[in-house]
């Protein structure tokens, strides 16, 4: 793809505007701030700068422009990204054509098969007699013919390889098949197809690319689950989409609230019924990355698991993550004899539109099915019953919803306040322990971090950017875009014995994101008399880590040296050690 044309899409577009259809930004200065939706935080470090045209995290250390941002935020390759802010900017992107060696991508070749697998079972249920009795249920299920067509429903046959043999003749490999999560391979090396006499529901991600099935069993067996999904593949993962959310995108943006409920017909039947800001878990409890690929879209979620056991048990379970998410949760509940969504819209409609209307809040609704059916007089019960509003309590910031909580509860089991505050507190700190571990697995990398900040100061140093460009070399760097940076550095001083920022930022556009993410990162407020001692720090900082790197590296090799007991190269790794310890020390000075 010609530059120019990548230059055009950005120019046309405010990385604001493409920003906010994601997150809720809010002005902060010049800048725009917001909860980053790339990683679990409590306060926004998430900030999009127009001036500059780039967003930057300070908590997760992910950055860049707007091209960037949609293919983080939609999971997409860069062509992918080009191709959907080329159509939002109107540009006509020429054909994009690649080098002789450049091999096909992995995860289009995984798209390709699972759009063209739900292609042939949507044919196969239209037409073929074999799915007769597919179409049959579907009707008897009350689909019409248009929902069908819309969600490209479809029919596996009950046969060991028709959806192989057909594949197979458009030319796709046997592994590809199997890490699409099509075919399945026995030991023996045969191959056969994983879905067999089965409705087909395809599933899509956020762009609608078909990324694997959900399939519900049309003869049951006992040896078989009613519901199988496609296995984990890198375009799939069960626990980092919703079914349906590709559908129900719009009108959970409009309606500002998503209606979560557990099965793929349930979706497919409200939307069918003109409730359309539906989405499906696929019968399990919801993942904090479902969670986080909600919160692009609302933060307010209206729970309709089925009035079971395990319905409850997953509703719980959702609940309590979603509010640690920071979401506005409701429960529906359903009138009597009704199960689910389905089953309510096929008595009437209303009585589901009825069901969503009256929500409660979260906390009404446990409250009352923890205690309204409570022995006072049982006291582990009592004490169990507690145990358990009070950790979906301690999960609410908001003390005055807390407040209200404690004095229904205190005049329910007949408990001072003061003892119910002290459990709640209890449950607070058991919480944020929780929280503290859970959130610092998403840290940024130190090492990423250390060599931001190199390239944000050094390109803040115009007089001294030749010397610190001389004394380090590429391999110092870990982080590939920071390589490429140096790199281009390192040539252009070798070819002209200088370097003038704003020529080399506009020469090389390859690195101009990178530099301009690394510069905000940087802060705006920093004075110019700290730049110099804090890059002398730097510097020192970034040398010591790869000395580090050298020394860790050479005592493997002594190690394994020793072992062989080739006493030659032991003397040479020992006096490389020695070396590089001696470089490290002076560094360090």
């Amino acid at each position: 793809m010609s530059d120019p044309q990548i230059e055009e899409i950005k120019e046309r577009l405010n990385i604001v505007d493409v920003v906010q259809d994601y997150l809720p930004l809010k002005k902060s200065g010049v800048n725009f701030k917001a909860r980053c939706p790339f990683h679990e935080e409590k306060t926004a470090s998430f900030y999009v700068t127009p001036s500059r045209q780039i967003w930057h995290c300070f908590g997760c250390s992910l950055g860049g422009d707007v091209i960037e941002f949609v293919k983080q935020i939609e999971s997409m390759d860069f062509p992918q990204a080009l191709e959907l802010l080329a159509e939002r900017a109107g540009v006509q992107l020429q054909r994009r054509v690649f080098a002789p060696t450049e091999g096909p991508d992995k995860k289009q070749i995984l798209f390709e098969l699972n759009d063209l697998a739900a292609k042939y079972y949507h044919k196969v249920l239209l037409e073929s007699k074999a799915a007769q009795e597919a179409r049959e249920y579907l009707s008897k299920r009350k689909f019409l013919d248009s929902t069908i067509a819309e969600w490209k429903i479809g029919y596996s046959p009950d046969k060991w390889s028709v959806l192989y043999d057909f594949l197979k003749k458009k030319g796709y490999k046997d592994s590809d098949m199997e890490s699409a999560g099509l075919v399945v391979k026995k030991k023996d090396g045969k191959v056969f197809d994983r879905f067999r006499d089965r409705i087909m529901f395809p599933i899509a991600d956020l762009s609608g690319r078909a990324v694997g099935f959900s399939a519900r069993i049309l003869h049951p067996r006992e040896d078989v689950g009613k519901y199988i999904n496609s296995a984990e593949s890198e375009v799939y993962s069960k626990s980092k989409i919703l079914f349906g959310l590709f559908q129900a995108r719009n009108d959970v943006r409009k309606s500002n609230a998503a209606v979560i409920v557990e099965g793929n017909v349930d979706v497919v039947k409200s939307h069918q019924a003109g409730i359309k800001n539906v989405a499906g878990s696929s019968g399990t409890a919801l993942t904090e990355s479902q969670l986080r690929l909600l919160s692009r879209f609302t933060k307010n979620l209206l729970f309709a698991f089925d009035a079971d056991a395990a319905g409850s048990d997953a509703s719980r379970r959702a609940l309590e993550l979603a509010i640690s998410q920071g979401f506005n949760v409701k429960q529906v509940s359903f009138e009597e004899g009704v199960k689910d969504p389905d089953e309510a819209i096929d008595r009437d409609p209303d009585i589901w539109r009825t069901a969503i209307a009256s929500a409660e809040p979260f906390l009404d609704f446990y409250f009352k099915k923890l205690f309204d059916i409570l022995d006072l007089t049982d006291a582990t019960a009592k004490k169990q019953s507690v145990a358990s509003f009070l950790t979906l309590l301690s999960r609410v910031s908001d003390p005055i919803v807390q407040s209200h909580y404690i004095k229904m509860l205190s005049e329910k089991i007949q408990v001072r306040e003061e003892v119910i505050l002290g459990l709640l507190k209890q449950h607070r700190l058991k919480q944020a322990g929780y929280e503290e571990k859970r959130i610092s697995r998403v840290k940024a990398n130190p090492k990423e971090i250390l060599e931001q900040r190199f390239i944000g100061l050094l390109f803040s140093l115009q007089e001294r950017m030749k010397w610190y460009v001389e004394h380090h070399e590429v391999e110092h760097f870990q982080t590939p875009k920071y390589r490429e940076i140096f790199q281009v550095l390192k040539d252009q001083l070798r070819s002209t014995g200088d370097i003038k920022q704003e020529e080399f930022i506009n020469k090389f556009s390859q690195v101009k994101v990178a530099v301009e993410v690394a510069r905000f990162a940087i802060g705006e407020e920093q004075e110019k008399e700290q730049i110099g001692p804090e890059m002398t720090l730097i510097s020192k900082r970034l040398l010591k880590s790869f000395y580090e790197r050298q020394t860790e590296e050479l005592s493997g090799k002594i190690r394994h040296a020793e072992e062989k007991k080739d006493l030659e190269s032991v003397r040479k790794y020992s006096l490389e050690y020695n070396q590089v310890i001696q470089k490290k020390q002076e560094a360090e000075n």
